[in-house]
Formats: C-alpha cells, structure tokens, sequence
C-alpha cells in the first residue's frame, strides 16, 4: 500500500489537481475496493514519509565518500578488527588529500586523525621515547584540526552575521556570537595554525584568513588588499564552493567599502566590477546549498555595471544570468532589472509601466520600487505626485520590519535630500540647498543620482 500511494504522489507530481482534493477522495483513487479510514491513510502517509526520510538520508552518506569510512571504522574498532581499521584509514587519508578545504574538511580530518591515534593507542603499546612523542604530536595535531575548525567557524559566522546587521536588526543570537568572536583572538589563532599544523591545505586556508584580517585591519593600505586577492586566487582551486563564495564575497566588500571612503572610485570601480565578472564566469556564486544565484547580489551586480555605464554588459547579464535566479522570483528580478536599466538609460515612462509589472516580495525590493517611483516621477517633473509619495513615505518605512537603525536612517536622508531637491526646483530656496548640502557630505541611499540632479540644477 506504501508502494501504491507513492506511485500515485508521484505520478501526479507536476499536478495542481491533487492539491485541491480532499484524503477521502484520493484515498478512493488510489485504493478504489477499500473503504477509507483517517487514522489508517494518514498513518501511510506518516510511514511513507518515514521511509522517504531514511532514503534521503542512506543517499547523502552514500554520495560523501568519508562518512560511510567513518561509520566502517566505529563498526571495526568495536569488534578489535584493527587491520581493517588501518586500511579504512589509508583508504580515507587518500579521499581526504582530494578534498577541497573547508568546514567539512577540518571535520574530516579531525575524525580521521582522532581515529589513526585510537588505533595506534590500541594496536601498538607503547615501547619508547620516539613512540611517546610521535603519541603526543599526533594529539597537537588532533587538536589543531579541531581549532581550525572552531576559528573557520567563529570567523565566517562573525563575519556574515555583521554583514547582515549593516541592513537587518540583529537578534539575540546574532548579538551573541559578536560577543564570543570578540572573546576569541582570531588573528593569533590563525598565525597558530599557519606555524604549527600540518596539513598544507589548512595552513594555506588560514593564510588567506590572515591576509583578510590584515586588508581590513590596515584598510588605508591597499597593497594589503591585493596580498589578499592573490592568496585567494591562488588557493581557490582547493577551496570548497561556500569557502570561495565566502572569500570573494570579501574582496566584493573591501572593494565597496573603499568606494565609499575615496573620492576618486574609478580604480575599485573597476576592481570590483572585475570580481563580479569573476564570480559570474566561474559560478562562485553557487554554495553547497543552492545552484541559483541569489537576488541580493543579483541586484549588486546589476546597479554596479549600471552605475559605471557598462550598459551592453548589463543588458547581456540580464538575458544571460536573470535564468540562474530562483524559478519562483526569476520573472519578477528578470523586470526589476529591466525597470534599473531602463531608469539608467533615461528612459522614464518605459521604467514607469514596468513598475506596474512587478510584485516586490522582499523588503529591500520593496524600498528599491519604492525609491524608483519617486525618482522617476522627479524626472518627469512630476512633483505634485512626488510630493504626495513623500508624504506617505514615512509611515511606508515604518512598515517593513527588520531593518537596522542605519538602513532606516540612509532612507530617511534619501527622503529629505528628495524633498529639497523639489524646493530648489520649485523656489531656489537657499536653506533647502544648505540642508542640502550637509547631506551630500555624507552617504544614503541613491546619493550618486541627487548629487547628479542638484549639480543640474545649478547649471540650470
């Protein structure tokens, strides 16, 4: 009856007919010449889903070479097959030496050294001092791969939770591993590691991490910037894909901070224009989770060509790219992008009509439309019904939940350098230029196209 039921799931997968009929009714499908009961169909369900669960399960270790070894070698110590188990390890020392480095890995090799220690300790007593102290290393080296682990993990955790906290409130456990990030010397832990471990693909990791703590810490001092990408390209090859991900998500950020610090951004333009190209080329963009390329740095790339002109670039990244986003967002961020490239080429009323397309299902989305309309409208010269979208912009804001106080506050500026762009439009006034003025001192969103509508105002 298992057997059955799953047939039938599985026959009418791709159905949207399945989904409106109640258990009753797919019970008389499946098993026309048996009178249906709840509690028995709803536990063939529970089983088959039980069942479903267990193969998901028996496939993922069957599809990583070193977690069946792992479970072998438990299985062979148990019953004192030592013989085995040393062949199990060699067998597993190979697999790992192919093995891109990573969290998995660090796991990996502490699992397998933590297992050849057992073994030595259980096989071969101990006879003298040569013994003791290869005993001992073989211990150091266990540990180290264990704080490899913790350190990837403190930093990377660290790291995108204060990434995220730039946009997003940051909750309790958020808050909480900043603290024990803080706790941790991170930099003395990796110069540890690179002097004392082993293994060349954990010393090469760490090396990259060390450049990345060096670039950010001396960030005036760009050279260290490039020591960092030099180490990362070197070392891709043997990093796993969220590992990649991650270190060029870095690069991405040191390159986007320098922007916004200097004045002059044509060479960190280019820089990180470079990267994105990278990242898209390779598919760096792709983690151990998911294929697709996700809508945040989708819409990054986007706004970055667009920013630097590479107009023919982005027009190409939407054809090419807009296919490698999630299916159930892939049609709405397809015209997202095509409403950005149409504003930046200046062509207003066709960016206009493809708002009324879209369906903003993420925040930052919603604020982007948001800032379009208004922005569209200015240059249409439609500034009664920008004045109108203002006023309600205050209580919109307070709607979307989640952002942090300096998101809100980049907007909020966004909104008041609007509003007295309008004044100056309508009136000249002097004290809405000054405010003005002191706001394009610092940064907020969209202060690249204010700056650009108040220096054509003046030449007006």
């Amino acid at each position: 009856k298992i057997l059955q039921l799953y047939e039938f799931l599985y026959e009418h997968r791709d159905k949207n007919m399945i989904s409106s009929l109640k258990d009753a009714e797919v019970s008389r499908m499946i098993f026309p010449d048996n009178r249906y009961n709840k509690s028995t169909f709803n536990a063939l369900f529970a089983d088959l889903h039980r069942m479903l669960n267990q193969f998901l399960i028996v496939q993922n270790i069957l599809s990583k070479e070193l977690e069946p070894e792992d479970l072998l070698r438990e299985e062979l110590f148990k019953r004192g097959l030592f013989k085995s188990v040393k062949s199990s390890v060699e067998r597993s020392w190979q697999m790992l030496s192919e093995e891109r480095s990573g969290s998995e890995y660090f796991m990996n090799l502490f699992r397998l050294s933590n297992d050849e220690a057992n073994l030595k300790y259980l096989s071969s007593p101990l006879h003298s001092k040569s013994s003791v102290a290869e005993d001992l290393e073989m211990i150091f080296q266990r540990g180290i791969h264990l704080c490899c682990l913790f350190t990837s993990e403190i930093y990377r955790g660290s790291e995108n939770i204060f990434d995220k906290s730039v946009t997003l409130k940051a909750d309790d456990a958020g808050r909480s591993a900043m603290q024990l990030s803080r706790l941790v010397d991170l930099s003395s832990l990796a110069d540890f590691i690179v002097s004392y471990c082993a293994d060349d693909k954990s010393r090469a990791y760490f090396r990259i991490l060390r450049a990345e703590r060096n670039a950010f810490s001396n960030f005036d001092d760009e050279k260290k910037y490039f020591v960092l990408k030099k180490e990362v390209v070197k070392n891709e090859d043997m990093l796993s894909s969220d590992d990649i991900r991650f270190h060029y998500g870095r690069l991405m950020k040191y390159c986007i901070m320098k922007k916004r610090s200097l004045t002059n951004t044509t060479r960190f333009d280019l820089e990180l224009f470079e990267i994105y190209r990278k990242i898209l080329e390779r598919g760096y963009y792709k983690s151990q989770v998911s294929s697709h390329l996700q809508p945040e740095l989708y819409r990054n790339i986007l706004m970055h060509a667009l920013k630097i002109r590479k107009f023919f670039w982005a027009n190409r990244f939407i054809r090419d790219f807009s296919d490698e986003l999630d299916p159930d967002r892939r049609e709405n961020l397809r015209n997202y992008a095509r409403i950005r490239y149409s504003f930046e080429r200046g062509e207003f009323i066709k960016a206009m009509n493809l708002i009324n397309k879209i369906r903003a299902d993420n925040f930052i989305f919603k604020i982007d439309i948001r800032n379009l309309t208004l922005m569209i409208h200015f240059e249409l010269n439609n500034l009664d019904t920008v004045k109108q979208l203002l006023a309600s912009y205050s209580q919109f804001l307070s709607s979307v939940s989640g952002l942090s106080k300096n998101a809100v506050r980049s907007y909020k500026t966004f909104v008041k350098a609007l509003k007295d762009l309008g004044i100056i439009r309508r009136s000249n006034s002097s004290s809405a230029e000054f405010r003005l003025k002191k706001a394009l001192d610092g940064q907020f969103a969209n202060r690249d196209w204010v700056l650009k509508k108040y220096i054509a105002l003046r030449k007006d």
